[in-house]
């Protein structure tokens, strides 16, 4: 039986196929998200015999403007052409890699793909069952020639999807490692616990005790309660790092969160005399806490006192603690700093099927970028 379509998240009986799905593939999400990258959007529902929904997946029609995080051109500005993957390389092989990332910029401009945006996950859930993922895949084959588009991909699939990864690669995908997710378990019924994993003990009781003496007290509050607030302290830290002040945009951004899952979102707040001057969002379900947005104020938060690293960190192992969460998870990117805190390093994979056009430069694009994100991470855990 051929997966049903529909256009719109609101129109969709149920979804997702599995409701122990994470954060990122709930109704909320979904919604929050239709729209934000591109206009084309397809809800795909699988089912049995007798009419139950045993799969589901979200997927997206990329073209030109989309962040490279989701679509698969970006495997050439994200990666064969980032300068800091590249300095892993030899110059043979960033010859080769300058050389790719131009063929990939050719031919790959418009894509069908499969993902849960800003949730740095794929858009497939399933009940589990044998043969459930297969019309899925395939019904994506049937929106790229529909929406004339390059190529497919499923994005951000982790390591221990073995069955999902199968199905792929029968179906002709080619699997390429875009780096990690940083998740750290709770694996301990303390604080104290987790201290006694770190090898860097005396620097995060320093860090704790500078963030004390700084002034700063911590709790949890509403962030509708805030929401002024923390969207000038997040527009005042992207403009530091280089974007334009963006008020209204970061308004908006946890406007949506509040709005459409607002059941999961929480957040940690450090007041020093009464003033709100940091903050850690998060999202939490089935036991999981998902670290989303966090900054400081930069104009009147020094560095040393640590507000980020107790709020993100520290009080969030604290709040895991009380919740009984199972696992923090931290997404890609800044490992170091990650890695340094206890957290495991989960390998993630983007599976690609492009045209016939690209031949093996394809293959040896993927080769060449898991080769890059491998150096790196053996890099920092070896």
């Amino acid at each position: 039986m051929k997966p049903e379509c529909y256009s719109k998240i609101a129109e969709v009986p149920q979804w997702p196929a599995d409701p122990r799905h994470n954060v990122f593939l709930t109704p909320g999400w979904t919604a929050s998200v239709e729209g934000a990258l591109t206009d084309r959007q397809r809800y795909l529902l699988e089912r049995d015999g007798t009419g139950a929904v045993r799969g589901s997946a979200a997927v997206y029609g990329m073209g030109p403007g989309v962040p490279p995080f989701f679509t698969p051109v970006g495997l050439a500005s994200g990666h064969l052409r980032n300068e800091s993957l590249g300095a892993l390389l030899s110059p043979g092989e960033r010859a080769r890699a300058a050389r790719l990332a131009g063929r990939i910029e050719e031919t790959l401009a418009n894509s069908v793909v499969s993902t849960a945006p800003f949730g740095f996950t794929h858009g497939l859930s399933w009940s589990g069952e044998p043969g459930v993922l297969r019309p899925l895949v395939r019904e994506m084959e049937s929106l790229r020639g529909e929406w004339e588009a390059d190529c497919s991909a499923v994005l951000y699939v982790e390591e221990h999807e073995g069955e999902l990864r199968n199905v792929l690669e029968e179906e002709g995908y080619t699997a390429v490692q875009v780096g990690a997710t940083c998740v750290l378990p709770v694996a301990w019924d303390s604080f104290d616990g987790y201290l006694a994993t770190l090898s860097r003990r005396r620097g995060v009781l320093k860090e704790r005790r500078l963030f004390e003496e700084s002034g700063f007290t911590v709790g949890l509050e509403p962030i509708e309660d805030n929401i002024d607030t923390i969207a000038h302290l997040q527009a005042r830290l992207q403009e530091k790092y280089g974007a334009a002040y963006d008020f209204e945009g970061e308004r908006a951004v946890f406007r949506s969160v509040v709005d459409n899952v607002g059941e999961y979102a929480h957040m940690l707040v450090g007041r020093r005399d009464g003033e709100l001057l940091a903050f850690a969002v998060f999202l939490e379900r089935a036991g999981v806490i998902h670290v989303k947005m966090a900054a400081r104020d930069v104009d009147r938060t020094a560095e040393k006192s640590f507000a980020h690293f107790n709020l993100g960190y520290y009080e969030m192992v604290e709040e895991a603690l009380r919740r009984g969460a199972r696992e923090i998870n931290y997404g890609p990117e800044g490992y170091a700093t990650k890695l340094r805190r206890g957290c495991v390093a989960r390998k993630l994979y983007w599976y690609l099927k492009g045209p016939e056009a690209l031949g093996d430069d394809l293959e040896d694009a993927c080769r060449l970028v898991t080769l890059m994100h491998a150096r790196r991470i053996e890099s920092l855990v070896g």
